[in-house]
């Protein structure tokens, strides 16, 4: 038990680890640049897509600007401007630079799928909020992996956030 909970723990920080690695170079990338030029960028939607494609714990990425709204993704080029301003990560990112923020589980307004967000705020130069770089976890991604873990339908295994809610 004690050696498939630490292959677990260390699978579960491994993917994110991924996600704030990915989420700090894509801030890199966008530092300097307007909402605007993010939202019309065809070669950043490519760019977003490619990395979803080469990395399989990411279903999807999303830039959002200070108001909550979508303004590029890997999903879809232009990205349509729905507003994810009620989503818990975007409300906590948004009241303070809380570093980075696992979201609870949620249903993609855009796609239709389940999904957990990491994110974090957006750097920029005056300090104040200017939006946030999110990549989503689909949960079928830990839900497979502990399948093979432990096969077993009389067992379970379950990632938590550490206010309960249950990510997969």
């Amino acid at each position: 038990v004690r050696r498939s909970v630490d292959i677990l723990h260390e699978h579960a920080r491994n993917v994110f680890r991924t996600h704030e690695t990915v989420l700090d170079y894509l801030d890199d990338r966008i530092a300097g640049m307007s909402w605007d030029e993010v939202s019309r960028s065809e070669e950043l939607h490519r760019y977003l897509s490619s990395t979803v494609t080469r990395i399989r714990e990411i279903s999807s990425i999303w830039l959002i600007d200070e108001h909550g709204f979508h303004r590029s993704s890997s999903y879809k080029h232009p990205t349509p401007p729905m507003s994810v301003s009620d989503r818990d990560y975007f409300r906590a990112l948004e009241q303070s630079d809380a570093g980075t923020v696992i979201g609870k589980p949620a249903i993609g307004k855009t796609t239709g799928t389940p999904f957990f967000s990491i994110a974090r705020r957006r750097s920029g130069t005056s300090g104040k909020f200017e939006g946030v770089v999110s990549a989503a976890i689909d949960p079928s991604f830990f839900n497979e992996f502990y399948d093979d873990i432990i096969p077993e339908p009389s067992r379970a295994i379950v990632l938590v956030r550490e206010d309960g809610s249950v990510l997969a």
